[in-house]
């Protein structure tokens, strides 16, 4: 298969063999269990932000604590999704929370433990930030695939915890214990929870479907039995073998895909060079001095981006597309940047800011939904690793890039973001629309 439109995800029988099972209980436990995994990921990087800013640390080794998080994550994105295209969705997807576990444990060791640590942390949550979208929409019908711009309600609810966290702990911690320690070890028993809850998830049907498995009839019988379809019956045929062949030797690089993958790369870096400069320095821009204001203050930001997941959800299927959430998102967050710069006031600092995150996620939220759909199910696993690793080469520069320009003024950091975001928003126009022709699914 050298070119690829929408009706391949259209036409795929195992799309069409998913919507005959229908919507149930696999798939609630589905979208929760990849939800819980981003937020994790999130938690950990929001958590990261707030211990890189404590008198703990110096501003050296602050951004240390950062750059060796990111450094991880670029390397696990790239390798684990290098695996996904092999071994398996559901084998990776349950590999990302034991690694984070084991680099919970490790970081908790403290002085340099702390760094070999967020460097595993980081492996797999970068991990789990490519395969769970995956996993999730290759094992959904294709009418309910909207549903996958939810997923990065995950960014928000994250953020919000983490500081949250924080917040609970500076406020109530009557222990001996450092409040980072604290919060590190309530991270490392989540991913342990989360490692429990993915020991029955299914291998992805699509991918077993592509790779001419026979276990995919197994796959596909087990989620009409966990969603009560005994009655359903997997008589679909297998791929051609010459089709899967080509299928292979496809890439993310051809002729083909080269505009479309450039694009979404450059997307990616810039909207996500915004994001965690802001991440990182929100701590810092906020000009109150009560470190448990400031946690409650980015907590509340946090949620303020949700109402930008919520729009794209109700407007993705319609005449804003896929495209339209990135162009006009990334857009409206570009100019409330250069708001922000002119802002004091600290109740126009919160509804500002919150303005920003409700545009940065509605653009984040179609984009992660356009990247899956933009490639055939073999790529998706190679789009993901490429498209994740520029989103944490970004996270890693972000730091020593924010902390020249704030050693500088304020002003220059600010205006870093506000180019970003409109950077992102010029090249989201590029990209080819992908959203869904609702009469093609309406029996699905």
């Amino acid at each position: 298969m050298d070119t690829f439109n929408y009706d391949h995800q259209e036409k795929c029988i195992i799309s069409d063999e998913l919507g005959k099972i229908g919507w149930g209980k696999y798939q609630y436990l589905l979208f929760f269990n990849c939800l819980g995994g981003l937020s994790l990921a999130m938690v950990w990087i929001e958590t990261t932000a707030i211990i890189m800013h404590l008198e703990t640390f110096t501003a050296l080794e602050g951004t240390l604590l950062a750059i060796f998080m990111n450094l991880g994550t670029t390397i696990g994105t790239f390798l684990l999704s290098w695996l996904v295209s092999r071994v398996g969705r559901a084998k990776v997807f349950k590999i990302c929370t034991i690694i984070e576990f084991c680099g919970g444990v490790i970081s908790l060791g403290g002085s340099y433990c702390l760094y070999l640590g967020l460097f595993f942390i980081g492996f797999g949550s970068g991990g789990d930030m490519s395969v769970a979208v995956t996993v999730f929409i290759e094992q959904i019908p294709l009418k309910y695939r909207r549903y996958t711009s939810v997923l990065n309600v995950s960014w928000c609810i994250g953020g919000a915890l983490s500081s949250l966290f924080a917040f609970l702990i500076s406020r109530f911690n009557f222990l001996s214990f450092e409040a980072w320690t604290i919060q590190m070890v309530i991270c490392t028993l989540l991913s342990l929870l989360l490692t429990i809850l993915r020991m029955k998830t299914l291998e992805s049907p699509i991918f077993l479907y592509e790779m001419q498995n026979k276990k995919v009839y197994d796959v596909m019988l087990a989620i009409a039995k966990r969603n009560s379809q005994e009655n359903y019956l997997a008589e679909f045929p297998l791929l051609r073998k010459e089709t899967a062949v080509l299928d292979t030797k496809a890439s993310i690089f051809s002729k083909n895909y080269i505009h479309t993958t450039l694009f979404l790369l450059v997307v990616y870096f810039f909207s996500s060079l915004a994001y965690y400069c802001l991440l990182y320095y929100m701590p810092v821009l906020i000009p109150i001095d009560s470190e448990e204001t400031v946690y409650y203050i980015i907590c509340l930001q946090q949620l303020l981006g949700i109402p930008g997941v919520i729009f794209t959800l109700l407007f993705m299927d319609g005449k804003f597309g896929r495209r339209g959430p990135q162009i006009y998102g990334f857009a409206l967050s570009a100019i409330f940047v250069g708001v922000f710069i002119l802002t004091y006031d600290i109740i126009l600092i919160i509804f500002v800011s919150g303005i920003i995150n409700a545009g940065m996620m509605a653009g984040l939220s179609s984009l992660y939904t356009q990247t899956q759909e933009l490639y055939p199910p073999l790529l998706r696993g190679d789009i993901s690793g490429w498209a994740n690793a520029d989103c944490f080469l970004a996270g890693a520069l972000s730091p020593v890039l924010m902390q020249y320009l704030y050693d500088a003024s304020t002003f220059w950091s600010l205006i870093l973001i506000g180019t970003s975001f409109l950077i992102s928003s010029l090249f989201a126009i590029g990209l080819r629309e992908t959203r869904i022709n609702k009469k093609k699914v309406l029996s699905s």
